[in-house]
């Protein structure tokens, strides 16, 4: 239902600031900020029963972008209140590390060794939006729009004990996913110049494709999936 609501509100706002595009001022920006994200993914426990893990995500991200001023008045030199803007940042993000202590079988299973290992993940990508925003005070307002996400994630394991048992050994993996999200968010310029403090909710992220991306034959990751999220940017307008 936020999902149909949120693009429903997309395209009003889209057929409203059309017919202003040719009065548009552009604003270059430049932005940073943070995330924090809900994963999950699935497991099985000691009885092999199967689960589903939750963690939480923390990220940075750096970029910039345009705003399109769609109803600037050249008499005035006054913007009017719907903006579109394009941003595009590059970011990087951590999750748990998992750790593990217990035995493993050597090649003919007739033999088994204590061994422990932890495994560390984070992921670099890029995201790209096309956000609607209407102010509905002079210096603040409400902003939407859909998000494309590309996240290379990494696993690296750490290894103790022998080695030359069944998939054993310090390994690393990588996996590739692309996602499609919607982000609603509050922004407002309290101070006199123009830096903007944007407060911002993903409630909806789907994963539209994932290629793992082999690295060895005994290490496969168990990758983590990216949910919602909640997260805050600072933005230098030009």
């Amino acid at each position: 239902m936020i999902r149909i609501l949120a693009l429903q509100a997309c395209t009003v706002l889209a057929l409203a600031a059309a017919p202003e595009l040719a009065h548009a001022r552009l604003h270059p920006f430049v932005v940073v900020g943070g995330q924090a994200s809900k994963a999950e993914k699935d497991d099985v426990d000691k009885l092999l029963d199967p689960i589903t893990i939750h963690q939480s995500s923390g990220s940075w991200e750096a970029g910039g972008g345009l705003q399109f001023n769609t109803g600037h008045n050249a008499a005035t030199n006054a913007d009017g209140p719907v903006d579109i803007g394009l941003r595009l940042t590059y970011g990087r993000g951590t999750l748990p590390d998992e750790s593990f202590s217990g035995t493993r079988s050597d090649f003919s299973y007739h033999h088994s060794y204590e061994v422990s290992y932890t495994e560390s993940f984070h992921y670099t990508g890029w995201t790209a939006g096309a956000l609607f925003s209407y102010r509905v005070l002079p210096h603040g307002g409400f902003y939407l729009g859909p998000v494309l996400q590309t996240a290379n994630f990494k696993a690296e394991r750490s290894w103790e004990g022998p080695t030359d048992c069944f998939e054993c050994g310090p390994a690393s993996d990588k996996s590739m996913t692309r996602y499609g999200q919607l982000e609603l968010g509050a922004n407002a310029i309290p101070f006199n110049v123009p830096l903007r403090i944007e407060g911002y909710w993903i409630p909806w992220r789907r994963e539209l494709s994932t290629t793992h991306i082999v690295q060895s034959d005994i290490y496969t990751a168990n990758f983590s999936a990216l949910k919602n999220a909640l997260g805050m940017r600072l933005a230098y307008q030009f």
